[in-house]
């Protein structure tokens, strides 16, 4: 009776997610059940990027992202970094070590990860100023990076405040 009681909640959960999908709705929609509250970065394109201390690409991730978020912070962009440690002392050395300005998400339980439906770490997800889920990227490849960048420099474009507009 107990696991009933557990996966209910679960189903509801994806059966819900999987609500606009199913009404028709165009583009993908970042998950909602237990997803990250994206509220307070409405009209910000949001990097979201999952990552563990024992994560060696995830260590080779962060400088760069620090310097996403300082080149592109003030034109709209928030890079959220979600742990995903079962160790927190691990973590805390870990962004002792790399330092930064991120904003860091304790992902207790792992329900944000479920609800993203991670497939290896790090991960991320690439999210609009309309709140829409527009890109994600499985690992870290330096090569990639400035198709990523290109990426989020056309999502700051769009529906950027017009500087002339009075």
């Amino acid at each position: 009776m107990k696991r009933a009681v557990f996966v209910f909640p679960l189903l509801l959960a994806l059966l819900v997610a999987a609500l606009p999908a199913a009404a028709g709705l165009d583009g993908p929609r970042v998950p909602t059940p237990t997803a990250l509250d994206l509220k307070p970065y409405a009209g910000r394109v949001v990097y979201v990027d999952f990552w563990a201390s024992w994560c060696q690409p995830c260590r080779s991730s962060f400088p760069w992202l620090n310097e996403l978020q300082k080149k592109y912070g003030e034109r709209g962009l928030t890079v959220l970094m979600v742990n995903e440690d079962h160790d927190r002392k691990a973590a805390e050395t870990f962004l002792a070590e790399l330092g930064g300005d991120l904003q860091i998400i304790w992902d207790v339980g792992n329900k944000f990860a479920l609800a993203y439906e991670l497939q290896a770490m790090p991960s991320s997800f690439l999210i609009g100023r309309d709140g829409r889920l527009r890109t994600s990227h499985v690992g870290f490849d330096p090569k990639q990076t400035a198709a990523v960048e290109a990426e989020i420099e056309a999502l700051l474009a769009e529906g950027a405040p017009d500087a002339t507009a009075k």
